[in-house]
Order: C-alpha cells, then sequence, then structure tokens
C-alpha cells in the first residue's frame, strides 16, 4: 500500500492499534511504502464427536497388528512359520507324513488367513491353502528317507496328495467361502 504525501492513514476497524503509524508530515513522505501486515491465525476444526475415520476395519481386530491387517507378503510368512510348527511334531512321531497334527493347523490357518489380511491381499489367501499343503507334502516326502530321486519324489507327493484330499479340499473351501465373505462385505461396506 502506498500513501501519498499530505494523507494521514486511516485506522480500519479491523487494524490493530498496537501497531504505530509512520508520520507522514515529514518531507520524505511520497517514498515511504507500507508494507501491509495482517496477524494471522489459524482456525481450528471444533473437536470431532465420533470416532477418528481410520477406513475400512478388518472382521477381527488383532491386537498388535496395526492397520487394516497384513499385505500378502506377510501373510505368506506368518502362514508358513504356523505350517511349519504344525509339521514338526508329525515329523518328530516318526510318520513322516502329513499326519493329525498339520492338518488341525492347516485348518486353522484356512480359516484365520482370510480374517486377517487386507482386502488387497485376499487373492493370497485364496491361493495359499493348497500351496502351503502341497509345499508340507513335498517336505514330509523328502525328509522321510524313502524317496531316492525326482520321480520318485513327485509319484510320492500325488500319491500323499490323493490320500489328504478331504481335508485339502475342506480347508481350501473354507478360505475361499470366507473370502468370498470379506469381499462381499467390503463391497457393501464402500457403497455406504
Amino acid at each position: 500500500m502506498t500513501i501519498a504525501a499530505g494523507s494521514s492513514p486511516e485506522l480500519r476497524p479491523d487494524s490493530d492499534p498496537a501497531v504505530t503509524q509512520p508520520d507522514l508530515s515529514s518531507p520524505a513522505a511520497p517514498l515511504v511504502q507500507l508494507v501491509a501486515t495482517a496477524d494471522v491465525t489459524t482456525a481450528t476444526a471444533p473437536p470431532a464427536t465420533g470416532p477418528p475415520a481410520t477406513g475400512p476395519r478388518p472382521l477381527v481386530q488383532v491386537p498388535g497388528v496395526s492397520g487394516p491387517g497384513l499385505t500378502g507378503a506377510g501373510l505368506v510368512t506368518v502362514a508358513v512359520l504356523m505350517g511349519a510348527l504344525a509339521l514338526v511334531p508329525d515329523l518328530l512321531i516318526g510318520e513322516w507324513a502329513v499326519g493329525r497334527c498339520f492338518a488341525t493347523g492347516y485348518l486353522a490357518i484356512c480359516v484365520g488367513a482370510p480374517l486377517l489380511a487386507r482386502v488387497r491381499a485376499l487373492f493370497t489367501v485364496a491361493v495359499l491353502p493348497p500351496l502351503m499343503y502341497a509345499g508340507a507334502v513335498v517336505i514330509a516326502a523328502r525328509t522321510s528317507g524313502q524317496v531316492h530321486g525326482s520321480r520318485e519324489l513327485v509319484l510320492e507327493t500325488g500319491t500323499r496328495l490323493a490320500l489328504a484330499a478331504p481335508v485339502l479340499f475342506v480347508g481350501a473351501a473354507l478360505a475361499v467361502l470366507l473370502v468370498l465373505v470379506r469381499l462381499v462385505l467390503h463391497l457393501i461396506d464402500r457403497r455406504r
């Protein structure tokens, strides 16, 4: 704002009276330029009355897991570690096959994985159980000491998978069913 010589600045009602105005009666008054500055205050929003919006929540909130659930890589890591813990007792008993301990752990993983996964990782949940079961069967066949060569390993793996088909199919069906339920609930939640 430029102030001309001989004029006096007006005090506006919104101006701060504590700010001193320059003396414009001097001969250098036409050269004086004032830069208007304002004390900027930020308005604060009223406090929220409800819980903060954090996005979609998983079906099960697990303590110690922040965010909306496990990623695909995190889910595979947890499932493989739990599967390995479930397979060890079967191998130590001397069955050298996928037994009841692993079958129970497998079914627990098939039910728990869809509940802990992020929505973007649900495809991983649908594919993971059969691959994990096949991997456990290969490990059990390889460590049995009865398989020599890749041809025998393939035949032994196929035979053991055929014998374990009921548990394999029930677990995979449970996982896919829970994935579909999660997807439907997610779509309903998005339409709101």
